[in-house]
């Protein structure tokens, strides 16, 4: 083999090892920015996590006292049923309304 022959042989290996670099550097920089945008996910992952749960323990209570307040309301129109008075029906009735 020639000196020549060599010199464009380690020539062309040389620009494969150029082209492999480029590559390499754009598939880090792509990586780094796909990390970061993982976090930012994760991120608003975790805030709406964080958020759900809150949610759900508000809904909680409310449906707590929404069901005190059925339990609340069937007890007064039972006791309506028994009033004795019309006076007596008609305080249950305005307690009812309110």
């Amino acid at each position: 083999m020639s000196v020549t022959a060599k010199l464009l042989s380690v020539f062309r290996v040389e620009q494969m090892l150029r082209g492999l670099k480029s590559r390499l550097n754009t598939a880090e920089r792509f990586l780094l920015e796909q990390e970061r945008q993982l976090k930012v996910v994760d991120t608003d992952f975790s805030r709406t996590a964080a958020e759900l749960k809150q949610l759900k323990t508000s809904i909680a209570g409310e449906e707590g006292e929404a069901t005190s307040i059925d339990a609340r309301i069937e007890k007064l129109r039972e006791q309506m049923g028994l009033a004795k008075t019309n006076k007596e029906y008609s305080a249950f009735l305005s307690e009812l309304n309110s």
